[in-house]
């Protein structure tokens, strides 16, 4: 524990007491009062009565006192300001008292040098010191500035579709954040009313149980209160099996039919990709209203469906989907089908030769393709045969 001391009043002591003086000199430039003494009054030695050194103090605002000399200044400073004054006497001969506040921030080990002023001689300012480590309480951190209600879904349930609706409240100007496996997904700025709502689809590839943390600050930048949510989706169903066209074919003109197995009662989603840069140019002049038909597995578990494309090369993939419910996306039930490879090619045209004309080569594929058929890019014709599982809610 360090002992309480004190520095003698003369000249030949100034500099062995820098932070008592430079203390002094910041108390003389704040203006404190300083009340002269009697002339021939002997200077009183300064004692700090409390804290005590080495003490831990209960609170981070305290009072710093002792004893001095009456009309004395005596000033607490952490080292790097000055923290409080006060003269000696004014409620008691001899006692003085500075309340010392500390904020939150400051580190809980600290140390107090407390100085006085000796009324007699000013031009010494040194007149008694004293030096002691204390320490502080923790800070006490800020409250939490609200609560994140999630009232949908709720924590622990289970869930028909993986495409989740969710909504609560949180206070109104909070900026609220939801996160998956450490990564933020979507965030809001809560509105007047304090409601939100978003919707988050949830791939096969997270597993079927998971856990969405939502978290935020209000509108000063406090905190809020995180909340945990965790609901376990539906697994995937078996994936379809395409049947025709079979990898490799190929199949003369535009026009194709693709046909297969999968669940009774599932729709379907073809996924044709073209296989180069030519057919995805032709691709694009297609109109995708034309493939907009449901596609839906029969009672005997198979589907058939015929499409007109163009020239080139292509490969298909197929997955279950939801059933339409008004404009929503089609949902994904199951994972990709096989793959298959397919060509459609020009037909072979025959020209006769009459006497005197010069023979024709054929039909180019521009002709065969039309004009405007290169006029757009696309790399990917998606035909999705609904839009959302209605039965499957």
């Amino acid at each position: 524990m360090l002992a309480q001391h004190s520095r003698p009043v003369g000249a030949r002591r100034l500099f062995a007491a820098p932070a008592a003086i430079v203390l002094a000199l910041a108390l003389a430039l704040a203006g404190a009062v300083v009340v002269a003494g009697p002339a021939n009054a002997a200077p009183v030695t300064l004692v700090v009565t409390a804290p005590l050194a080495g003490a831990t103090v209960t609170s981070r605002t305290f009072d710093v006192t002792g004893t001095g000399t009456d009309g004395g200044v005596v000033g607490v400073t952490d080292g790097t300001a000055i923290l409080g004054t006060t003269t000696v006497g004014l409620v008691s001969p001899g006692v003085w008292s500075v309340t010392v506040t500390f904020p939150e921030t400051a580190a809980t080990a600290q140390t107090l040098t407390v100085a006085q002023l000796d009324p007699s001689d000013l031009a010494d300012p040194a007149a008694g010191t004293v030096t002691l480590a204390i320490t502080l309480p923790a800070a006490v951190a800020a409250d939490p500035a609200g609560p994140i209600i999630v009232d949908v879904p709720v924590d622990g349930s289970t869930l028909t579709s993986r495409t989740v609706d969710f909504a609560g409240s949180a206070p109104v100007g909070s900026f609220v954040t939801a996160s998956l496996l450490g990564q933020v997904v979507t965030s809001t700025t809560i509105a007047a009313g304090g409601a939100f709502a978003f919707t988050l689809p949830f791939p096969f590839a997270l597993g079927d149980t998971v856990t969405v943390t939502f978290a935020g600050t209000d509108a000063a930048g406090v905190a809020l209160v995180p909340v945990d949510v965790s609901f376990d989706l539906p697994a995937p169903v078996a994936a379809p099996v395409i049947t025709a066209p079979v990898t490799g074919s190929t199949t003369t003109g535009t026009s194709v039919t693709f046909s297969g197995t999968g669940i009774v009662g599932d729709n379907i989603a073809l996924v044709i990709l073209p296989a180069d840069a030519a057919t995805t140019t032709a691709l694009a002049a297609l109109d995708p209203a034309a493939f907009t038909a449901p596609i839906t597995v029969g009672a005997a578990g198979t589907w058939s469906v015929t499409y007109s494309l163009v020239l080139g090369s292509f490969t298909a993939t197929a997955l279950h989907t939801s059933a339409a419910v008004g404009d929503a996306a089609p949902e994904a039930l199951s994972g990709s089908s096989n793959s298959v490879a397919f060509v459609l090619a020009a037909p072979v045209v025959t020209t006769v030769v009459r006497p005197a004309e010069l023979a024709a080569t054929g039909a180019t594929t521009d002709a065969l393709v039309g004009p405007g058929a290169l006029l757009l890019g696309a790399g990917l014709l998606l035909v999705l045969a609904a839009r959302r599982r209605a039965a499957r809610r």
